[in-house]
């Protein structure tokens, strides 16, 4: 008897995290990159900055990238970074 209860309980929260996932993947939001009359609007800017050594040679330029919300910090992507 008991674990006919475990197995309907565990039956219950399988069909509910299940259940979850398949009504939030119908969600539908308006996406300005695939709305053509909606303007992008990027929200941050991007710079080219030189990089430096610690024996002071130039070691070319790097793209970095500042987000408005949060200016003061630089972000770079991982295959410039590499």
């Amino acid at each position: 008897m008991k674990t006919n209860k475990c197995k309907l309980m565990w039956h219950a929260v399988a069909t509910m995290i299940v259940g979850g996932f398949a009504l939030s993947s119908c969600v539908v939001e308006d996406n300005p990159a695939t709305d053509p009359d909606t303007p992008v609007v990027k929200n941050y800017s991007e710079r080219m900055v030189p990089v430096i050594d610690p024996k002071g040679a130039s070691q070319g330029m790097l793209m970095l990238r500042f987000y408005n919300d949060m200016p003061n910090v630089a972000y770079v992507s991982i295959s410039n970074f590499q």
